[in-house]
């Protein structure tokens, strides 16, 4: 709960810290157009490689096991530079960097949620099994407990009375053959 918690406030302090982030990159794009008019489709025709990438890893926690994913940061191609060579390449390449910015905070979100949704249904799992055990299964061995404890009570109640009466005879007879030998 405890580790559920921390990811909730980690998720809460990043979406604060997206939405910014998203604007900036969103106004980097704008003022990258307007320098360089509409380089989308020369970004898209050129046969760029990725320079982002995700790695996906596993983190296990109090036996919960979640992805947490981490941006790799690829060395970028000196062709892929080329785009706003003419005009708008500072703004090009800030619009690139602050998209990259923007996708760091994303790839963190996307951990922290996916952690967050594995944490929950498993804590939601074991909240089961404990409602079961506290509900279900303690009540029926505790019935059980006191069902054997009755019995052995009542046992103990006919062995005392069966020896008491085996006294008792014993004792008679002992009194008969001391009125007889008499």
């Amino acid at each position: 709960k405890m580790k559920l918690n921390d990811i909730l406030k980690d998720i809460l302090e990043l979406k604060r810290r997206v939405v910014p982030t998203m604007q900036k990159a969103s106004m980097a794009h704008t003022e990258a157009e307007w320098a360089a008019e509409k380089f989308n489709d020369k970004v898209l025709e050129g046969k760029c490689k990725a320079t982002y990438k995700v790695e996906a890893s596993l983190q296990n926690v109090a036996g919960v096991r979640f992805p947490v994913f981490n941006p790799l940061h690829l060395p970028q191609n000196e062709k892929d530079n080329m785009v706003g060579l003419v005009r708008g390449g500072k703004e090009i390449a800030g619009c690139a960097a602050a998209y990259k910015e923007a996708l760091d905070d994303l790839v963190v979100l996307a951990s922290l949620q996916t952690s967050l949704k594995s944490l929950d249904d498993a804590l939601k799992v074991t909240n089961r099994r404990v409602n079961a055990l506290e509900f279900v299964i303690m009540p029926t061995l505790q019935n059980t407990v006191d069902y054997i404890l009755a019995e052995l009570d009542e046992l103990e109640r006919e062995d005392q009375y069966r020896i008491k009466k085996v006294k008792d005879i014993r004792q008679k007879a002992q009194v008969c053959v001391c009125v007889c030998v008499c």
